[in-house]
């Protein structure tokens, strides 16, 4: 949590000095929701709980550029584990960078539309598997295990983590507080998908472990 922490008050500092004018080029954003998964992460992951912050910057009357700061966390579904019932957790760090063209910037509610590459620190904890009986290779991606069989569950058990590129697409709508007001609140649904890590048995083709994620948002600009 340091570095979305120091960005952001490098960018309050940077606006302090810079002027009321410069300011104006500027707006930040705080918010919070869901986090769907999409395809095979459905089988591994719930819906779980998303927040984050972000700065932007106009370029002109309609588009932008921003950055996004995101934590998310989601509980592993129980059958993530094929013979097994698993426990834990799936945490992202996502780190976005995107593009904002907004339709009619001087609406009473603009309606816009983003996209970019992102960054994402994902880590996967399973922290307890029950009725699971030592047997055949296991190898999932998702969960980011994988070693030839017999498997004991110590190697099952614990924490993984993999820094992986990815991109985002969204849209969103504002409506303002007050007339002329800066401040707006804003929901906002997104498309994001991370190109996950890689594993594979020895003699077999890997696997990617990538998948699709829809983070839905509710939040503050200003």
């Amino acid at each position: 949590m340091r570095l979305p922490l120091v960005s952001m008050r490098l960018v309050a500092m940077t606006l302090a000095l810079a002027g009321p004018a410069a300011a104006q080029d500027f707006t930040g954003w705080i918010g919070g929701g869901a986090i769907l998964p999409a395809g095979t992460v459905r089988t591994k992951y719930e819906t779980g709980w998303y927040a984050t912050a972000g700065i932007g910057r106009r370029l002109d009357d309609r588009l932008s550029l921003r950055f996004d700061y995101g934590l998310s966390q989601q509980r592993l579904v129980a059958h993530a584990l094929e013979g097994a019932f698993v426990d834990g957790g799936h945490d992202v760090h996502a780190f976005e960078l995107s593009l904002r063209y907004t339709l009619d910037p001087e609406g009473s509610a603009p309606i816009y539309f983003l996209g970019g590459p992102g960054l994402y620190r994902q880590t996967t904890q399973i922290t307890q598997v029950r009725d699971y009986v030592p047997g055949p290779s296991v190898c999932d991606p998702w969960l980011m295990v994988c070693a030839p069989g017999p498997v004991p569950v110590s190697e099952i058990l614990g924490s993984r983590s993999s820094t992986d590129l990815g991109w985002t697409l969204g849209v969103g709508v504002e409506v303002s507080f007050w007339e002329g007001g800066r401040s707006r609140f804003f929901v906002e649904a997104r498309w994001r998908y991370v190109r996950g890590p890689e594993y594979g048995l020895p003699g077999e083709s890997p696997q990617r472990g990538s998948g699709s994620y829809f983070p839905l948002t509710i939040g503050l600009r200003y």
